[in-house]
């Protein structure tokens, strides 16, 4: 023993650790733990996203990202569920149109750090919102909450939600769509079906009742979708008209009324890809697709999108089925006798 008759160190750490390891153990489980809540009817809902691999599209002929957009409800555990090949804004908002539209609208929403829901955060930790959600969220009167970073079992629900979708419904389809039987469409139909026999009717494991008769308790609690007209969730981009009243969008040449030259339109494309042109009043213009014919090299119209009656086929859109002019096929040997003319002489 050491002077004074003090204990070694070693001896401390002996007597001391077999009582300090289970307080030690208590703490972490505290600090890592989150406090299982349960929210009131219509009070909340949780979004996320969940992967699940790749997906046949035979319109492009080609393999397509899958993801699944899972909406569910806090009170009750209904579930909205939809397969996409994008998670981007426009599809992120359509989901929850769809999801509104099945369940009703909750008083907030809570959500991991999705990029399309949350772009950083202030100094002071307030979330900074994308301008277009944020008017989404508004227009329909939920507020957006958020998980606190790197701890996304705070969104428990959704994070189990997702996973009964993989373990319980994924199973049965996997197959099918890892050979390509099965396209998106159909998809979403089989997953529908599983929502209504399966997923909101089952008894669930943490409030023990039956998930349709919760829903049926928390549907007047929450907002109504069809009271309102439904936002616009179409891709929109401006494209300049040109001085013969032509445009291009996306690899196509439109013809519009010659009034319409030099100015600007709108575009919205849906997101099953169907064509909208508008002006700056908002009404929508009568549209031609322009295609050259390369067997002809003539210009010759298709009618594209459809538009108000009051617009005339006048102007450029009566001379699209005429034959424009024709260009003569010169072969190269021809440009090669002409250059070397021009050099000897």
């Amino acid at each position: 023993m050491r002077q004074g008759g003090s204990i070694p160190i070693r001896r401390y750490r002996v007597i001391l650790e077999p009582a300090m390891t289970p307080l030690r153990q208590e703490l972490v489980r505290k600090r890592e733990a989150t406090e299982r809540f349960e929210t009131g009817p219509g009070k909340q809902a949780q979004v996320d996203w969940g992967e699940f691999g790749r997906i046949w599209d035979s319109s492009g002929r080609c393999w397509q990202k899958l993801y699944a957009f899972v909406f569910t409800l806090g009170y009750s555990r209904a579930q909205y569920v939809e397969f996409t090949t994008s998670c981007d804004m426009e599809h992120f908002l359509h989901c929850h149109l769809k999801a509104f539209a099945a369940l009703g609208i909750p008083q907030e929403i809570l959500y991991d750090n999705l990029k399309t829901a949350i772009l950083g955060r202030h100094p002071n930790g307030s979330p900074i919102l994308p301008g277009r959600f944020l008017d989404f969220a508004l227009y329909y009167g939920f507020t957006p909450r958020y998980c606190q970073p790197y701890r996304a079992r705070t969104k428990g629900k959704v994070e189990r939600g997702v996973g009964y979708v993989r373990q319980n419904f994924w199973v049965r389809v996997k197959g099918e769509v890892a050979r390509g039987e099965l396209e998106l469409a159909a998809l979403n139909e089989h997953v529908k079906e599983w929502m209504e026999r399966t997923a909101n009717v089952r008894l669930h494991g943490t409030h023990g009742e039956v998930v349709l008769k919760r829903l049926e308790e928390e549907k007047p609690l929450l907002g109504v979708f069809s009271r309102r007209p439904v936002y616009d969730t179409d891709y929109h981009s401006l494209r300049k008209v040109s001085r013969d009243g032509r445009f291009s969008y996306r690899g196509r040449l439109y013809a519009v009324d010659l009034r319409h030259g030099l100015g600007e339109l709108d575009v919205a494309e849906s997101l099953e890809g169907q064509i909208t042109v508008r002006d700056k009043t908002g009404a929508v213009v009568r549209t031609e697709v322009v295609e050259l014919v390369a067997s002809t090299n003539r210009w010759q119209g298709q009618a594209g999108t459809t538009g108000s009656d009051d617009i005339g086929r006048g102007g450029l859109l009566a001379l699209i089925g005429r034959d424009g002019p024709v260009v003569q096929t010169r072969s190269l040997a021809e440009y090669e006798e002409v250059a070397g003319a021009v050099r000897a002489g």
